[in-house]
């Protein structure tokens, strides 16, 4: 997404094209395309707002000073679909895309990275068996989630992965899990309804702090 060099030019835009992508019009007007990892493509649909993932591999990371091209689009972006063949989410992917409310993940995703979303308009979450771990602060804040769905295949919770989420009130936790952060749950205050691993082994400093509604 930046500038480079005469000499070098052919090297750098290869570069580019595989970790950002190029925003090109398809035959359809409606239409945006671009890379998004080394075989991963996206496709916006610009009158619905509706975004399409698809490939093999890892969605590439981003950052505060390097974003998708889909957010470039003339539209705010509601949902995005991943197809099967996806197996990671980098950083930032989402992360200013404030319209969205509906994320279909894909069977072996086996990774979300922190700072992937700042989508609170979330309901409900249900990570997609394969994936590992929730990673630290993933979903921190978000003030409309009220059930989480966690997979056996995750086995540890990130500190503060669902710190703030003060509408929260069920967590189904599945059989994996063997540790549960710090902070993981703090300030959850309707969270009444939690379902723990039989493989939990160790609970974090702070982890439920403040969930007032849990009871024994």
């Amino acid at each position: 997404m930046k500038k480079i060099r005469f000499w070098a030019i052919g090297l750098c835009l290869i570069l580019l094209i595989s970790s950002v992508g190029i925003l090109t019009a398809s035959a359809d007007a409606t239409l945006s395309e671009g890379v998004c990892g080394e075989n991963v493509r996206w496709l916006l649909n610009t009158d619905t707002g509706e975004l399409t993932i698809s490939g093999e591999g890892a969605v590439s990371d981003y950052s505060p000073l390097y974003f998708p091209l889909w957010l470039n689009a003339p539209v705010a972006i509601t949902s995005v679909t991943m197809e099967e063949g996806i197996t990671a989410l980098g950083q930032y992917t989402f992360v200013y895309c404030f319209d969205l409310t509906e994320v279909t993940l894909p069977a072996g995703l086996t990774a979300i990275e922190s700072l992937t979303f700042s989508c609170n308009d979330f309901t409900e979450v249900v990570i997609p068996e394969g994936v590992e771990t929730i990673a630290p602060g993933l979903f921190c804040g978000y003030q409309a989630l009220t059930s989480v769905t966690i997979p056996d295949s995750v086995e540890w919770i990130g500190e503060n992965a669902f710190l703030g989420c003060g509408n929260l009130e069920t967590v189904r936790m599945g059989s994996g899990v063997t540790r549960i952060g710090e902070y993981a749950f703090e300030s959850c205050t309707k969270l009444a309804t939690l379902t723990l691993s039989e493989k939990l082994e160790t609970i974090d400093a702070y982890a439920f702090f403040n969930c007032t509604a849990l009871q024994e």
